[in-house]
């Protein structure tokens, strides 16, 4: 997450910073819906020494099931 912080923290667009897997913001969003706005702490869950969660507020775009195919290099 330290990443995504930066990136948001130095307004970067158009980057993708890879999979996030963090099972209770999930289900959050999930809850909320498409389209609605909900705060969450996202990730940090890596038990990575001095990881802190991104804390903000996010829109909700899209919701799926969690399986994907990566089709590109990595």
């Amino acid at each position: 997450m330290g990443l995504v912080k930066a990136l948001v923290t130095h307004g970067v667009q158009g980057v993708l910073a890879g999979v996030i897997c963090d099972p209770e913001a999930a289900a959050r969003a999930h809850a909320a819906g498409e389209g609605a706005r909900v705060d969450l702490s996202l990730g940090a869950l890596s038990g990575t020494a001095g990881d802190t969660p991104l804390d903000a507020r996010f829109k909700i775009v899209a919701l799926g099931d969690g399986r994907f195919t990566g089709t590109g290099p990595f």
